[in-house]
């Protein structure tokens, strides 16, 4: 450091670069975590609260429902959490700026609170999943996935590697120390060519193995569609609120939106469970011979049910994501091309222009901003019937590989989007990423409606259409 305290450009590479690091790690281990509370021990911890429910009690309750309410509860945590988090903060340091009077003292405040706020919510995880692990014993059954060791080798390879073992102690009991120490010199390991090699293909073939484990499924489509939206960047994130800002648009309103949108993803957690109820009840399944008679065949009939219910939500969260998502990009559109198109590219008077091209028409600005957050309510009563699809319809000992292969094609799309949003990276360029976005996620509609279809027959019942409009008429 310098004679001030201030970082040498050298020492803050060093920073920046062990920053980045440490992020890294830190994303890592929370996608592992993720994965495993959400959909490893959430079905199962919803199995067990069902099982002790229906305990002496009645054997016609909704044994998927249990699920349906854990996996909202668990949304509504986490989205509450970040709609609180940067309030929290931003209160934090508006605070220490009017008591310090400097911007530098502000920022400090702003590092030590998310410093401690991060440790904070650490400590607080790491005792709630203590208590759930010891609270619940069906958490402990481990399982060996399929594809996997399943053949018993390698227990045989155990048991004669201790024969291997136990030989060879007797024969460094019996020839002395000469003899240990040359098996200690044989045991060490030495990396070769080939052995390299060998774990390479060993690591490439597992990944092939689990991708086509992933295809294999049923549910792979419902999936690779939720994953699919992570292409679009027509959301609350930081290339679309930096589009905005640079067309002119307030970080105050930003932020008025943002919250807005927020309100309406934890709205998202009340609606997804009624809806899934009320589409369950209205759906018509037909109980079939090899469901049974009496408690056991209403119990199945209600599974088909809720099944049918989830199908139903998702195809209409994810349609009204895209209907509202229309007139965002027909929005976007017009104010990125109505004002912008004769002057030429990278001058200072198109910059100007797409600003005014914002300020002028506070109409669409405003539509922006109302169908977006509108749009974030289909989305994640998709993201919720799209999760509960793949943790019910999954086995559980390929659960974890499915949902890290899920993972991977997230994280996969996440980039196409951050590579897309490099190389459109002027904010006139915006509307044709808006564009694109708008047709990833109307692909991933075509591809869920096809798997609903696929799973149902149809899509739409046009034979109860057809009676209530003939109602209609003989009324009228």
């Amino acid at each position: 450091m310098g004679g001030t305290g201030v970082p040498t450009k050298t020492a803050r590479y060093y920073l920046f670069a062990a920053a980045i690091f440490f992020g890294v790690i830190e994303k890592l281990s929370g996608i592992g975590n993720t994965l495993c509370v959400e959909r490893d021990w959430v079905p199962v911890l919803a199995a067990a609260s069902a099982s002790a429910s229906t305990t002496g009690a009645s054997a016609s309750a909704r044994p998927g429902y249990d699920l349906t309410r854990l996996n909202a509860g668990m949304r509504r945590i986490d989205l509450v959490c970040k709609l609180v988090a940067p309030l929290v903060l931003s209160v934090i340091i508006s605070a220490s700026a009017n008591g310090s009077g400097s911007g530098s003292g502000s920022m400090k405040s702003g590092v030590v609170a998310v410093a401690g706020m991060s440790c904070l919510s650490w400590g607080v995880e790491v005792w709630s999943a203590l208590r759930v692990w010891r609270a619940c014993p069906e958490l402990w059954v481990g399982g060996k996935e399929d594809g996997y060791d399943d053949d018993g080798d390698d227990d045989g390879d155990r048991v004669m590697g201790r024969e291997r073992c136990s030989h060879q102690m007797e024969m460094s009991t019996v020839d002395g120390d000469r003899v240990i120490h040359m098996q200690r010199e044989r045991a060490r390991p030495r990396l070769s060519i080939m052995q390299i090699r060998k774990a390479v293909a060993n690591a490439w073939h597992r990944q092939a193995q689990q991708l086509r484990q992933y295809f294999s499924t049923d549910v792979w489509i419902p999936s690779l569609s939720l994953a699919l939206l992570h292409l679009s960047a027509l959301s609350y994130s930081a290339t679309f609120i930096t589009y905005l800002m640079n067309g002119g648009v307030s970080l105050m309103w930003i932020t008025v939106a943002r919250a807005l949108g927020s309100v309406v993803e934890v709205s998202s957690t009340f609606v997804a469970p009624v809806g899934i109820q009320y589409l369950a009840q209205s759906s018509k399944v037909v109980p079939g011979a090899e469901d049974g008679e009496g408690l056991l065949g209403e119990r199945a009939t209600t599974e088909k049910q809720h099944a049918v219910g989830l199908e139903r939500l998702g195809l209409w969260g994810i349609g009204w994501q895209l209907l509202n998502l229309m007139p965002v990009v027909f929005a976007v559109w017009q104010m990125g091309s109505s004002e912008t198109d004769l002057i030429p590219n990278g001058s200072a008077a198109r910059s100007v222009a797409l600003a005014s091209s914002f300020t002028g028409q506070p109409v669409a600005t405003i539509s922006v901003f109302f169908f977006l957050s509108a749009s974030r309510l289909g989305l994640w009563v998709f993201d919720l019937t799209s999760q509960e699809i793949t943790q019910t319809r999954v086995p559980p000992n390929t659960r974890a590989t499915f949902a890290g292969t899920e993972m991977s094609f997230v994280s996969f799309f996440e980039l196409g989007q951050w590579i897309l949003a490099a190389i459109l990276s002027k904010p006139d360029d915006f509307r044709w990423l808006a564009l694109g976005s708008f047709g990833a996620v109307g692909i991933a509609s075509v591809m869920y409606a096809f798997w609903v279809r696929q799973q149902r027959g149809h899509l739409t019942h046009w034979d109860s259409i057809r009676s209530r409009c003939d109602c209609a008429k003989g009324r009228t």
